[in-house]
């Protein structure tokens, strides 16, 4: 079984700002933060992240439900695509893309963090 760190007050932060962006579906999963332990979910240098369930069955290698489709601003200020990832309702990850190769970039400011379809959307879609 992977081990893994305590996830980041960051990371949580995030996680969090798109639960509450998708709703009741999204306030189900909010519990699964307290006490959540993470591992690195890319070699790229992006800050993805996976969900180490601590005791539990480990998470499959390809998570199959995409529960948040999101994007944010990079420290940079490039935009960077988020999904958040569920299998057998549990929260299995959070992958963060570049739309450009950017890699690598920081987790982005939580106030830039958006679900598809809300806040001011990403550059590439401002016509």
């Amino acid at each position: 079984m992977q081990r893994g760190k305590p996830i980041s007050d960051e990371q949580r932060r995030i996680v969090l700002r798109l639960l509450e962006q998708i709703g009741a579906e999204g306030y189900a999963y909010r519990g699964q933060l307290d006490g959540a332990y993470v591992v690195p979910g890319c070699e790229c240098g992006c800050p993805s992240f996976d969900f180490v369930s601590v005791g539990g069955p480990p998470a499959p290698p390809h998570p199959t439900r995409l529960l948040a489709d999101g994007y944010a601003s990079a420290s940079d200020g490039h935009d960077v695509g988020m999904i958040l990832w569920t299998d057998d309702g549990l929260l299995r990850g959070l992958e963060f893309y570049g739309f450009a190769p950017i890699e690598p970039f920081d987790l982005p400011a939580l106030d830039t963090v958006w679900i598809l379809g809300t806040g001011p959307g990403p550059v590439w879609s401002r016509g």
